[in-house]
């Protein structure tokens, strides 16, 4: 493992070089550290997890030194710096949070990144006054550059305003997002969305990266469920803060390359997902809610094969519809030439077959033409 030297940090920027974006244009802004010097400790610790990592898989295998990562990182955040401290800062989902005061909050990416990265930061509430700055670190220096940095306003004429930027200079670099507030007494909500550019779930090299998350709560009912996933991409637990709650890992908890399962009651279990999006199920669906990158997840299946005849289906009025092919909440299903699916809505026919849609978003209306053709599951239940 290298030694590691934090070097001093000599500020990157004069005085008036650091632009503010603002509602009326670009104004000079100000920040009380010199730039990028918030993570430099973790960078460090992360650029020598990443050297041990890749004499152990070979520095071609971006796939598995991004997992291998994924899982340092949880290490760390269970034993030192990242449990009290900066946060990970996810690919292809939305983080929410709130500075309040003088506090500040970082994000750090737990692997390099390959490509371009889009950032997308939107004020969303409170009327306090934020600074952010964006840094990328390359291999080998504790030291980081100024990528991108400005002032969100005080007040709240701006709020629900969005700042978005693509990078195409951060190849192979670990990327970090700070906000530090500016006002006394006063905060601010934010939201921070970060992904490869141009998808939200592969890179650019054509390695699989983090493609989705997934969030199973036990909270959000009483009661317990066993839940099961699988048939996806490699499944990594997570422990700590992960796309919006505070998820753990438990003892009867079983992960395997693209098969997890476990349970929850009153806590909450969460996965990174690296590839195909993979089938989940969950025993007793009223105990437990589950979230897909951010949104409410449901699944419905049409199923033919028990009823008699055929019948035409339609659904609205809910989420996001993704038709599927192969297994949906342990059903086989299919996709026909007569079936049409558009955003929210979707229509097809059964006869002796099974269809099935992810929703993305709250449960539709779902209507059968002949009821006595088909029986209806949503999230698993017959309905």
């Amino acid at each position: 493992m290298r030694q590691r030297n934090l070097l001093p940090l000599s500020p990157i920027l004069t005085a008036g070089a650091v632009l503010t974006i603002t509602s009326a244009g670009f104004l000079p802004a100000t920040a009380t550290a010199a730039p990028c010097d918030s993570a430099a400790t973790v960078v460090s610790d992360l650029w020598s997890e990443h050297e041990d990592i890749v004499k152990q898989t070979g520095p071609g295998d971006k796939a598995e030194i991004v997992d291998k990562m994924i899982t340092r990182w949880n290490d760390l955040a269970d034993n030192s710096w990242a449990k009290i401290g900066p946060r990970m800062l996810e690919f292809g989902s939305t983080q929410k949070g709130t500075i309040r005061s003088k506090g500040t909050r970082v994000f750090v990416s737990p692997h390099p990144v390959y490509g371009e990265i889009d950032l997308t930061i939107e004020k969303v509430g409170m009327r306090g006054k934020t600074y952010v700055e964006a840094c990328k670190f390359p291999e080998g220096l504790d030291s980081g550059e100024e990528i991108w940095s400005f002032t969100i306003d005080p007040g709240g004429q701006n709020v629900g305003k969005q700042w978005s930027r693509t990078f195409d200079n951060v190849d192979s670099h670990i990327v970090a997002v700070k906000f530090a507030g500016q006002s006394w007494a006063k905060g601010m909500e934010y939201q921070l969305s970060a992904s490869t550019a141009g998808s939200t779930n592969t890179k650019r090299s054509g390695s699989t990266a983090v493609s989705h998350s997934i969030i199973i709560d036990g909270t959000a009912a009483s009661g317990r469920t066993k839940y099961t996933i699988e048939g996806g991409g490699t499944l990594n637990q997570m422990k700590g803060n992960f796309a919006g709650h505070n998820v753990s890992i438990q003892g009867n908890d079983k992960v395997s390359g693209n098969h997890a399962e476990g349970y929850v009651g009153n806590g909450i279990d969460g996965y990174a997902v690296s590839g195909e999006f993979p089938d989940i199920l969950l025993e007793n669906p009223d105990n437990a809610a589950v979230y897909v990158d951010g949104k409410e997840y449901h699944s419905i299946v049409i199923d033919g094969s028990a009823g008699s005849g055929s019948t035409k289906y339609t659904i609205s009025g809910g989420g996001d519809l993704e038709q599927v092919k192969g297994i949906l909440a342990d059903h086989k299903v299919t996709i026909q030439g007569n079936d049409n699916v558009s955003g929210n809505s979707a229509e097809g026919y059964v006869a002796g077959g099974e269809d099935g849609l992810r929703v993305f978003g709250s449960v539709p209306n779902v209507n059968l033409a002949n009821p006595q053709a088909a029986v209806v599951y949503i999230d698993g239940q017959q309905k």
